[in-house]
């Protein structure tokens, strides 16, 4: 396992630090700024909920509900999350949009990042 942000690949596993339990996630697209990663719900949801999460490794250079700066993560800024996760190339269109600035994270929900840890496939 290696915690370097740039031998990340699409297929890969990831989690974050800090965070609670050892939830690992996929990675489903990323270029040199963003990283679209998803995982599956277990307990309470039903059976083959998922759900995604953005990386921004630029970073903010701002402070925004007590998180950066520095590299955060959060959902997308649509209500509802916006896609269909079951629908083939669904990352690499998000991917797509946040690359053109259709898209941002949201700031609601962001989240700061200090380490991710990696598993290659």
């Amino acid at each position: 396992m290696s915690n370097v942000r740039d031998e990340i690949k699409v297929g890969d596993r990831i989690r974050f630090a800090p965070q609670r339990g050892n939830r690992w996630w996929r990675v489903d697209a990323r270029d040199e700024r963003f990283i679209i990663a998803s995982q599956r719900l277990t307990g309470y949801h039903p059976e083959g909920t998922q759900q995604y999460t953005v990386v921004d490794l630029t970073g903010w250079t701002f402070t925004y509900n007590g998180v950066g700066p520095g590299k955060v993560r959060s959902s997308i800024n649509l209500l509802g999350g916006g896609y269909d996760m079951d629908e083939p190339g669904w990352a690499d269109r998000m991917l797509a949009e946040l690359q053109s600035g259709e898209l941002e994270l949201s700031h609601r929900r962001v989240m700061s990042v200090w380490e991710i840890e990696v598993e290659t496939r």
